[in-house]
């Protein structure tokens, strides 16, 4: 999986996979996860979805080496998975993707 240079014909094939709607104006994290998968959670924006990609294909859900939360209105948001490294707040800015790495024990 690679999000380097994702394009919006793609995103929207991702989306519609998913069942999600693209949406060009809001923000989109994704959050890769190192060490063992658990689950993870943003608070303080909504996301219009959150889906999970387990090395071989993207699933809804919040379980996986890369979690994507999708259409997320932009703000200040916390990143938290329980035990983890690299969570906390995180500015998410509508019209671009994002991304960040966590640590898992």
């Amino acid at each position: 999986f690679s999000a380097r240079g994702i394009l919006a014909a793609r995103a929207d094939e991702l989306y519609t996979q998913l069942g999600f709607t693209f949406d060009p104006l809001a923000a989109h994290l994704i959050v890769e996860v190192q060490g063992t998968q658990g689950v993870v959670y943003l608070t303080g924006v909504a996301a219009g979805g959150v889906a999970a990609f387990d090395g071989v294909d993207w699933a809804v859900g919040d379980v996986g080496s890369y979690v994507l939360f999708a259409n997320v209105t932009a703000g200040s948001a916390t990143l938290a998975s329980s035990g983890a490294t690299g969570t906390g707040p995180i500015e998410l800015v509508g019209g671009a993707w994002h991304m960040t790495t966590i640590v898992r024990p």
